[in-house]
């Protein structure tokens, strides 16, 4: 099966050789006759040439699209495949079923510039720190999209970090010190503190306190950019 890259030239081919078609059609008006090939005749032969190669562009185009529209299922449906995967290998301690994480991927993807793929991607690696609970998880996932949209960073990279800072605090905020993200000594202490005590979700929510104070709103406001609405209206149309 041609690849894209293989597509696109035979494409370019074949237009150019409509164009090339034309040019020499258009000449044939000034040609009277040639032996007993007349110019009409010639003119004719160039169109329905022309019409052939039209309807083998216009097959080729089909087809991209088609292939196009298959690449799209195929990947939607193993992002899907890896979701559940990882749900089921965690024992879904985040209690969050696979269409609930399908939802709220589709809807990030409506807000922001990542697509559908891309969050749940991240979904499935924040998964694997199974003490992020059904509440959090939220929160955490939108703190990925607007930590990658501040700090350039792709989804994956953005989700280990906030991933291992709400599963290991003391270790995970030496992370995002290393990213720039720097928490208070006192509030450190308060998160640590709060950890130790039993009481994980109040400590995760401080600093994801913390996380939107630095980066809270960056992956929708990089789609209200004009980049960024072409970007959504990729992913709309995929």
């Amino acid at each position: 099966m041609a690849n894209d890259v293989q597509l696109t030239i035979v494409l370019q081919g074949l237009q150019q050789a409509v164009n090339d078609l034309n040019r020499v059609t258009g000449s044939l008006g000034g040609i009277k006759q040639a032996g007993d090939v007349s110019g009409s005749s010639l003119s004719a032969i160039g169109t329905h040439l022309k019409t052939i190669i039209a309807a083998a562009v216009g097959t080729v185009s089909a087809y991209k699209l088609v292939t196009g529209v298959f690449r799209e299922t195929i990947e939607s449906e193993r992002a899907v495949a890896q979701l559940e995967a990882r749900l089921k290998s965690t024992g879904n301690t985040v209690r969050l079923t696979s269409r609930q994480l399908q939802n709220m991927a589709a809807a990030l993807q409506r807000t922001t510039t990542f697509s559908d793929e891309q969050v749940l991607s991240a979904q499935t690696l924040l998964l694997t720190f199974d003490k992020i609970g059904r509440d959090v998880f939220p929160r955490a996932v939108e703190s990925i999209l607007d930590i990658s949209a501040a700090l350039g960073t792709d989804l994956n990279s953005a989700a280990l970090m906030v991933g291992k800072a709400l599963q290991d605090p003391e270790r995970g905020m030496q992370q995002l010190r290393r990213a720039g993200i720097i928490l208070s000594e006192q509030l450190t202490k308060t998160i640590k503190h709060l950890f130790e005590m039993g009481h994980t979700a109040e400590a995760q929510a401080l600093i994801l306190d913390e996380l939107a104070k630095r980066s809270g709103g960056a992956a929708t406001a990089l789609r209200d950019t004009l980049g960024g609405a072409l970007a959504g209206l990729k992913n709309a149309f995929s």
